[in-house]
């Protein structure tokens, strides 16, 4: 579940600005989840196309995830990119690829190059669910 935060990170951030942050759930643990765009969004017709640098990073026990954890690249576990598009029935999905997994991290075995995808739909102007798929590479 993510929400819109649209707000630039406090700390130099390469991309600066954050779009949508929330929590994921992998193998029964929650992680935070944060989106940060890389190009211009366009719409056609009620379709928008974006690009973004995704991470999915580490929170503490019962930490709430905001803009300062979500733009904390200390926290970072793992990151890549991908690109997608939204309908105007408000689904959306994107597919990308994995770039970095911290080396003493709970993703250390997943290898860069591997799939990462995601399918989902607003739920209200500032609500998003998701479901998020990493694929190994084989």
């Amino acid at each position: 579940e993510l929400t819109l935060l649209a707000v630039p990170c406090a700390e130099p951030h390469n991309p600066p600005f954050l779009t949508w942050a929330g929590t994921v759930v992998i193998d029964g643990a929650t992680y935070g989840w944060a989106d940060f765009p890389t190009g211009p969004l366009v719409e056609d017709g009620g379709f928008i196309y974006f690009e973004e640098y995704w991470t999915i990073f580490a929170l503490g026990d019962g930490e709430v995830v905001t803009a300062a954890i979500a733009c904390d690249t200390d926290r970072v576990l793992i990151d890549g990119f991908n690109d997608g598009w939204g309908t105007p029935g408000n689904t959306g999905r994107a597919d990308g690829a994995v770039a970095w997994t911290d080396p003493d991290g709970r993703f250390a075995e997943v290898a860069p190059g591997s799939t990462m995808f995601w399918r989902g739909k607003v739920t209200s102007p500032v609500q998003f669910k998701a479901t998020l798929h990493i694929r190994p590479l084989h």
